[in-house]
């Protein structure tokens, strides 16, 4: 799903940037181009030898072209990049050259051009629909009008997440009939793509009111800093009679609030009818969200507890070892109490407190160089042993087929001692990283592998254990078993059959190696992506073979096609109903949690004064607050837990009128998988 901006441009693209959070030390430039589009950055050069590219991008050619001259001994020059053909994702260079300095007749300062580029197949963007109709009365919608491409063609790939309603739909024609008396903002969301095989996602909202609106309506809605909000309520052709006072509106499809430049705080607008009998007023909250970094991102690092470890901050950021001043604002102690230890521009050694356990952090600064804008990222340090969530792990495979067992986590000095042997069947470990071919022609690669292989046609149950021991320390090592379920297959679709890495497990779409309600969340952060469907796809419980979808653009760590539980090659709502089916299994060792790295606050605010037995008590969740707002918050999942000898039961409900839900439909899910604990989510669905 590539949507890079609002405007098109097409054949030639020719860019004269301007430096971004840029000086003397490090440039940076982001930029975006057709994979048949050539890009041309602009930069000036103080000194008498000619530039040079100092890293060449992967997937294209970078050159340098001399234009014309400048002031003094100043010489202006393009790079020039032309992606690979066929090629799509992010591309990436460098240039080093001489950046002006107090004088453009004297020697520039050395100063490196970082240039990252993002190649689409086509610029396709999917605008957002909105519609009004009254209470029990269906409206129709062309929401393909509005969506622009540089291909040829635009086709209604798909509707999904309705809320408020139902959906039928007919070419490029969507008729949303709204639940029988529902009122409020009914909404759905669609893909739509193009020849060029690009898609994209948009939501439609629909404002359903009743035959006779109130005397008096109002909505809350928040916003971010500089960033503008829409308006769902029925208001065309209403006049305003209290503008906002911070902040204009703007008309179009729907009305748009505007906050005026910086602008944080409360605002207000009062809209009022033709016949000045009904009011509608709408309350505005712009939060002072922080500005972006440009070239800083932040680190997480992984070690065992009283074990050290080096952390490379700049590893991951624009520019690199390019980058100057890195320094420590808050010194040489951690937040919990670590303690760092400078050992080169960017490179710390980090030790945790004595048998400190959990989430540990520190903040960092850097700049761009000399004048330029420093940025602080932070670097999170996750101090647990990872020791496996469980002591008993049940476990299926199908007849005559491996059971991997790849122990994902982000350490390395672990190891499993006295491995026993199960009854009908075999268990190997390879120790370290190795590859291991399986018996339907994939290979298998992971760190510390246990391989178990039933006995030829055997179904049915087995077992093994071994000790999980860390950081060498074999005193203290939890004992692990695998209760191995050989589930018969007699006649498999060869095509489908897969042992290791490269298997999907219907349900477990963040391939963590369980399917829980952390599932939901991928569900809705990637509606509407698209790949190549899995061969033969079935819903049911057992390593099936799927080609990776290899999406350049995704954020996520693991390969969406895992995503696609039903395996049509779309991820959709639909896609949910496999976590419910299998929720609850595993396919693999998964490890005790160790918290969030989000600062928000996560509560309940329930009163227990009084509390008699036999009473039903009602409490409110709440993520985030006045302090610390939810910024960007696009779903969560939880386990709650309580004592079922005190609580007889626990349910929870999720407010779809809440500030979560606003101008996006969700996807909510509830489990209870034993007494004492209730796991919930949900998450946003159009991808912002």
């Amino acid at each position: 799903m590539f949507s890079p901006f609002k405007w098109l441009l097409f054949g030639f693209l020719w860019l004269a940037v301007l430096p971004r959070g840029s000086s003397q030390g490090v440039v940076f430039v982001d930029t975006f181009a057709l994979s048949t589009d050539t890009i041309h950055v602009s930069f000036e050069h103080f000194f008498n030898f000619a530039p040079s590219i100092a890293t060449f991008p992967g997937n294209g050619q970078a050159s340098l072209q001399f234009v014309s001259n400048s002031c003094g001994i100043g010489k202006n020059y393009e790079a020039v990049y032309v992606p690979n053909t066929g090629f799509t994702g992010y591309d990436y260079f460098e240039v080093n050259y001489f950046n002006k300095g107090f004088s453009c007749y004297f020697q520039g300062i050395p100063t490196v051009l970082a240039v990252r580029v993002a190649v689409y197949p086509s610029y396709l963007h999917a605008e957002d629909d909105y519609a009004t109709t009254t209470t029990d009365q269906s409206v129709d919608l062309l929401v393909l009008n509005n969506d622009t491409t540089s291909a040829n063609t635009l086709t209604l790939n798909s509707v999904t997440s309705v809320s408020g309603g139902t959906v039928t739909v007919t070419d490029s024609l969507v008729t949303f009939t709204p639940t029988a008396g529902f009122e409020g903002v009914g909404q759905f969301t669609y893909v739509v793509c193009d020849d060029a095989g690009n898609c994209d996602l948009a939501t439609a909202s629909v404002c359903v009111s009743p035959p006779q609106p109130p005397a008096y309506d109002s909505i809350f809605i928040f916003t971010k800093k500089n960033t503008p909000q829409v308006i769902l309520l029925p208001v065309a052709g209403d006049t305003v009679v209290t503008p906002p006072s911070n902040g204009s509106l703007q008309y179009g499809g729907v009305v748009q609030y505007v906050p005026d430049t910086d602008f944080v705080g409360n605002d207000k607008v009062v809209f009022q009818d033709s016949s000045g009998t009904l009011q509608r007023v709408v309350e505005i909250k712009v939060l002072d969200a922080p500005t972006a970094n440009v070239f800083l991102e932040n680190d997480v690092a992984f070690t065992p507890i009283d074990e050290e470890v080096e952390i490379d901050v700049l590893a991951n950021d624009i520019g690199g070892d390019n980058l100057q001043q890195v320094t420590l604002p808050n010194g040489t102690t951690t937040a919990e109490g670590g303690t760092l230890t400078v050992l080169a521009k960017g490179l710390f050694n980090y030790v945790p407190p004595a048998g400190f356990q959990g989430i540990d952090h520190f903040q960092y600064q850097a700049s761009p160089g000399v004048g330029g804008t420093p940025e602080t990222g932070t670097a999170f340090i996750v101090v647990s042993d990872l020791e496996p969530a469980q002591t008993v792990f049940p476990i299926h495979t199908p007849q005559n087929t491996p059971l991997v067992i790849d122990y994902n986590i982000p350490i390395e000095d672990y190891e499993y001692l006295n491995i026993s042997s199960p009854a009908h069947g075999v268990v190997d470990f390879y120790p370290g990283f190795q590859e291991v071919s399986t018996p339907y022609g994939q290979v298998v690669s992971g760190y510390n592998l246990l391989i178990y292989s039933p006995d030829q046609d055997y179904t049915g149950p087995d077992e093994f254990e071994f000790e999980y021991c860390v950081a060498g320390d074999t005193a203290n090592c939890p004992l692990v078993k695998i209760l191995v379920t050989v589930d018969a297959m007699p006649n498999p679709p060869a095509d489908t059959m897969c042992a290791g890495g490269e298997c999907v497990w219907t349900g477990d779409t963040n391939y963590d190696g369980v399917v829980d309600v952390h599932d939901l969340l991928p569900i809705g952060l990637c509606m509407g992506e698209d790949g190549l469907p899995r061969p033969n796809a079935a819903l049911e419980w057992y390593p099936q073979y799927a080609n990776d979808w290899d999406d350049p653009f995704a954020v996520e760590p693991f390969d969406l096609k895992h995503v696609d539980t039903d395996g049509d090659g779309l991820i959709e709502a639909e896609d949910s109903t496999a976590i419910g089916q299998f929720y609850g299994m595993h396919h693999n060792l998964t490890p005790e949690p160790y918290g969030s790295l989000s600062p928000l606050p996560f509560y309940l605010d329930i009163n227990l004064d009084s509390i008699e037995p036999g009473d039903i008590i009602v409490g409110d969740l709440y993520l985030g607050n006045d302090s610390v707002p939810a910024i960007d918050a696009y779903g969560l999942a939880f386990r709650l837990g309580y004592d079922p000898a005190i609580v007889e039961e626990v349910n929870i409900t999720f407010n779809d009128n809440s500030w979560i839900s606003y101008n996006s439909p969700l996807l909510k899910m509830i489990k209870a998988p034993f007494d004492g604990a209730v796991d919930a989510a949900l998450t946003r669905t159009n991808g912002v």
